[in-house]
């Protein structure tokens, strides 16, 4: 058990994953396992390179790094890229249960750890450890390649872990880069993880529901009728989806504060431009980096703290938000 494990026991502060641990839907969670399989062997294994994923991203990777080199932009890149930046600012609702009036959470995304850089996982826990915060909520993609080995990510999620200071823990949701081979390992870390589930947060006599589904992007095998079930009509939701692709969706499921990540914003931007690529089929630009509104629901998209393809920025910083819920009359 992690330090922050035994922390969080002891006081007793968190809701433990179940044990075993368990998704919300056993048949979607057979089915992103099934297409696993179709791009990687069995946990802790070596890729498949079947010529469609592994070459393709060789290829970008190579042909990024030679332009960027030429154009004596690539240091740059990285400095940029382990140069991350605080976004704070506040919610508010009209209908947000007064015992949640200033709770403050940290939303990280796309950490994308590297098992070639172990120094970012430490970087990234220094520029956490100073920030307090109610509970801290990750939107996916844990591994910094989309298949291959990943027996690093508990590794270097346990350093950063130990930056995080949190009153209620840490909670998680998969990405389209990650292998459901290592969700029992972060439950292991004393991260509550929600694959197309929901937890209960309860203060006082108040209750406000955090629900978090499995991956829309890439796998398809997300759930948010069965992640909202047994919630109220009128309670307040706050959703963990991985990318902005099922913004209208949720909305219409009666989300109110709808956090994703994947897009890095770009991570690439070029000035008068902005980001050469999103990689959210059906998601309008607006959605696609920082906060905006959809309907009744109010949402954010971080650019995310990480990299992938290259670990490099442009334009774009790598980022953590602290989100503080207010009650009150939006201007």
């Amino acid at each position: 058990m992690s330090k922050l494990a035994e922390e969080q026991t002891a006081n007793n502060q968190v809701w433990p994953c179940p044990d075993p641990w368990r998704p919300g839907s056993r048949v979607l969670w057979e089915r992103r396992q099934e297409l696993e399989l179709e791009r990687e062997s069995p946990p802790g294994g070596a890729w498949i390179d079947d010529g469609k994923f592994h070459n393709t991203s060789v290829i970008v990777r190579v042909v990024l790094r030679t332009l960027l080199t030429m154009t004596g932009q690539l240091e740059r890149g990285r400095r940029n890229a382990d140069s991350p930046v605080w976004r704070e600012m506040d919610f508010v609702y009209p209908h947000l249960p007064p015992a949640f009036d200033g709770f403050r959470i940290l939303h990280l995304s796309d950490l994308h750890f590297d098992d070639d850089r172990p120094e970012f996982a430490v970087l990234v826990r220094d520029f956490l450890d100073p920030v307090r915060a109610d509970i801290a909520l990750l939107t996916g993609d844990y591994r910094f390649a989309s298949h291959g080995p990943y027996g690093h990510v508990p590794e270097h999620m346990a350093i950063v872990l130990e930056g995080i200071r949190t009153r209620l823990g840490v909670v998680g949701i998969l990405g389209n880069h990650d292998n459901s081979g290592f969700v029992q390992s972060l439950c292991e870390l004393g991260i509550r993880m929600l694959v197309n589930d929901r937890m209960c947060l309860e203060l006082d006599e108040d209750r406000l529901w955090i629900a978090g589904l499995d991956d829309h992007h890439k796998y398809g095998c997300d759930d948010l009728p069965g992640a909202l079930t047994g919630v109220k009509p009128g309670e307040f939701i706050v959703l963990l989806a991985h990318s902005p692709e099922l913004i209208r969706l949720a909305e219409r499921g009666g989300v109110d504060l709808y956090l994703c990540g994947h897009t890095h914003g770009g991570q690439v931007c070029l000035p008068g431009i902005g980001p050469l690529l999103l990689n959210a089929p059906g998601a309008p630009r607006a959605y696609c980096s920082g906060r905006w509104t959809h309907g009744a629901m109010q949402g954010y998209t971080t650019t995310g703290i990480g990299t992938t393809a290259l670990h490099v920025r442009y334009n774009c910083p790598p980022e953590a938000a602290l989100i503080t819920l207010r009650r009150g009359t939006r201007d």
